[in-house]
């Protein structure tokens, strides 16, 4: 990978070459870590929103250990179908791009409405004490929030732009792919949210 060309770079100007084999080691085992991290903590945070009763009971079920093994199966499907990307793409680099690029847009769209609501929570609940309040009771708040929007709508655009180290021929399927996963992904939980029943709040169970 480029780390690794990168520290095989460094390395063999310092004259120890021989610590490279022990640094990609250590680059796998940080990178299991942090698998590890990604796949179980949005599962936790989905389902802690479903004790809300914001997803369907279905998704709300626990092994013995604790552990929402349905939403950890949809969330495997949900990514295989995802890294299906890679038999479109012209090389894997490209394929990573694109998913990274997709991450990141659905990051910042949950940025913008954050923005969005702390302007507005400061127009209805002004008198709620915070650990932090920005100086400037209005003023402040619309430009920290203005800034913050503008740089995320910003990135957003810049992300249907592939860098030109990727050889990517063809642009119409990559911005395709691209407001195709965003869209989907979009929609998905305001259907779950539009039609979520007052039953499936407080459901925890086990398998």
């Amino acid at each position: 990978s480029g780390l690794i060309e990168a520290l095989d770079i460094y390395l063999t100007a310092l004259g120890v070459t021989f610590l490279i084999p022990l640094l990609a080691f250590l680059l796998v085992i940080g990178a299991l870590a942090e698998i590890n991290s990604w796949i179980i903590g949005p599962v936790k945070a989905l389902h802690t929103t479903s004790a809300h009763g914001n997803l369907p009971p279905f998704f709300q079920k626990l092994n013995k250990h604790g552990t929402p093994t349905n939403l950890l199966f949809a969330q495997a499907s949900i990514v295989t179908l995802a890294s299906c990307v890679i038999l479109l793409m012209p090389t894997l680099s490209a394929s990573y791009w694109i998913l990274s690029a997709i991450s990141a847009q659905m990051y910042l769209i949950m940025y913008v409405f954050m923005f969005i609501a702390a302007i507005r929570l400061r127009y209805t609940h002004p008198h709620v004490t915070r650990s932090y309040k920005i100086p400037h009771p209005h003023k402040g708040m619309w430009i920290v929030a203005s800034v913050g929007m503008v740089s995320s709508i910003f990135v957003i655009g810049i992300s249907f732009i592939p860098p030109t180290q990727l050889h990517i021929t063809n642009i119409f399927a990559y911005e395709l792919f691209l407001w195709g996963g965003l869209i989907t992904m979009s929609i998905i939980p305001l259907l779950i949210y539009r039609f979520k029943k007052e039953s499936w709040k407080g459901l925890q169970k086990e398998e």
